[in-house]
């Protein structure tokens, strides 16, 4: 009955720590202005979560920010590998931010890519999805789609090995 209760205290909680180190750590750095913060916040808390979220799951975990790091080993020791490789990357003098950013988006995009085809894929399962299965006309979508952001990576990918 607290669960729900209880769950947003501890994500608030840690909100609030992540958003006081940063709006601190700002000032600090010379960041110039909140939404530089409140970006950082956003990407902070969102692509570690995801990615520990999805390495538990896969390895039949359950990935619980309400449970205490005992219990979720997975979950937080992957969070913060992803936070610590992250916070390397990022502190080593000289390190080129922007062609980072540029290959780490790339990565993303061809890593997306057969997710799109299998969520394509179990969304036409009528047997799985029921009413809700697409269409033609959706799975015409999905393939203009995927093959916009196929196209968009080649352009990507030419544009910073071809210089």
């Amino acid at each position: 009955m607290l669960a729900p209760v209880a769950r947003a205290w501890t994500v608030a909680r840690f909100g609030a720590a992540l958003g006081c180190g940063l709006l601190l750590a700002g000032p600090l750095a010379g960041c110039g202005g909140t939404k530089t913060v409140t970006k950082t916040v956003t990407v902070v808390g969102t692509v570690p979560n995801g990615g520990a979220t999805s390495v538990s799951e896969a390895l039949g975990r359950e990935a619980r920010v309400e449970a205490p790091v005992r219990e979720e080993p997975v979950f937080y020791g992957t969070y913060a590998l992803v936070v610590g490789v992250g916070a390397l990357v990022v502190l080593v003098p000289g390190a080129p931010l922007v062609p980072i950013l540029f290959i780490t988006q790339a990565i993303n995009a061809v890593l997306l890519l057969p997710l799109l085809a299998f969520i394509a894929l179990l969304t036409r399962d009528r047997s799985l999805m029921g009413e809700y299965a697409t269409g033609r006309a959706w799975t015409v979508v999905i393939v203009a789609v995927t093959l916009m952001i196929a196209a968009a990576t080649i352009v990507l990918g030419v544009v910073l090995l071809g210089g």
